[in-house]
């Protein structure tokens, strides 16, 4: 077989090119590398397919031929789901990542005074392929205060009996068989049951390749288990393709910024995505449950029974839907 040839992921470059999520040519940039193509990995694990690639100096990980993330364009989202946690979050005693893959939002939350952090991980495959990642994730399989665990997320959820200050999902897209579930009401409340009475829930959303009504979707079964909302968009408000949700129990707040900042492990991971103070952070973000609850009260609950974002955002992926969602949320930070 042409290891090579089957890496590509040519079906989800084809749909992000027609849904104009990506331009053809986005990945070349002279400054980044020479025009290089190499396969760095290929392995058939027990769930997925797993491989690296190496195109114009860009190291990416793609999981069934869907990019899931990079050195570059991704690292953003990668630290900020590791760090705007810790930024916010009460407490840092224990924390929850669901989701390994590269190794960046793992190493990430660890650059900080947080005593312990398991990671759920489905696919053994994807820890071996973040070994490709040493050189951006601080290695964070050699860190003593992580526990790996390879299993799937709402199994383990519903058999510890740990209780976490910090629990973080960073799966696959929403529609993706098999990912789906871990964007159901009944995913999200199992999280809630699993924080500590002043623990944060964050969740990863993506913009695009899905309708404003299938994004407000998530966002209202999101909002339906945490009464208490914070949405960011990973690089501005007025930018960015990717969300960062953080829900809790308890009011959220800003007052720990200052405070977390000056710990010089936490100041150095977020200097790596330009945020070197209180209002680099501020400028990510849109609203809270105020805004958010009245803009999705008529949106239909994504849950186990139903399944609505696994069976109708497929049918929207070849669409160029980026740009609604970016107005709807830009329109949403400005009320």
């Amino acid at each position: 077989m042409n290891l090579d040839d089957l890496s590509i992921g040519a079906y989800d470059s084809l749909v992000r090119v027609l849904a104009k999520t990506r331009d053809i040519g986005d990945d070349i940039n002279a400054d980044q590398g020479a025009a290089e193509h190499r396969l760095l990995m290929y392995e058939e694990g027990t769930t997925s397919t797993v491989s690296v690639r190496k195109d114009w100096g860009i190291t990416s990980m793609a999981i069934n031929g869907r990019t899931n993330g990079s050195d570059t364009g991704d690292m953003p989202t990668q630290i900020m789901l590791g760090q705007l946690p810790v930024l916010l979050a009460p407490n840092l005693k224990h924390g929850l990542l669901v989701g390994f893959a590269t190794g960046v939002s793992a190493g990430a939350m660890l650059q900080s005074p947080i005593e312990s952090l398991e990671c759920v991980e489905l696919e053994w495959a994807t820890v071996k392929a973040s070994r490709y990642f040493e050189h951006v994730n601080h290695r964070p399989l050699n860190d003593p205060r992580l526990r790996l665990i390879i299993d799937d997320a709402r199994t383990y959820l519903r058999v510890t009996s740990n209780q976490y200050d910090i629990i973080a999902s960073e799966p696959s897209h929403p529609w993706v068989p098999g990912v789906a579930n871990l964007f159901t009401r009944e995913f999200f409340e199992l999280g809630r049951d699993r924080l500590s009475e002043k623990g944060v829930f964050v969740q990863w959303l993506q913009i695009y390749q899905l309708s404003t009504d299938s994004l407000r979707s998530v966002l209202a079964t999101f909002g339906k288990v945490f009464p208490h909302v914070l949405m960011f968009r990973v690089g501005g408000a007025t930018k960015g393709k990717d969300l960062i949700l953080v829900g809790s129990n308890q009011p959220l707040t800003f007052d720990r910024l200052a405070e977390r900042m000056r710990d010089s492990r936490i100041s150095a991971e977020l200097a790596r995505v330009q945020m070197e103070n209180e209002a680099s952070l501020r400028s990510w973000f849109v609203c809270d449950e105020s805004r958010l609850a009245p803009a999705v009260a008529e949106a239909i609950i994504n849950t186990d029974d139903n399944m609505h974002i696994e069976t109708i955002v497929p049918r929207e992926a070849f669409r160029p839907l980026m740009q609604a969602n970016a107005t709807w949320i830009e329109n949403l930070a400005k009320r």
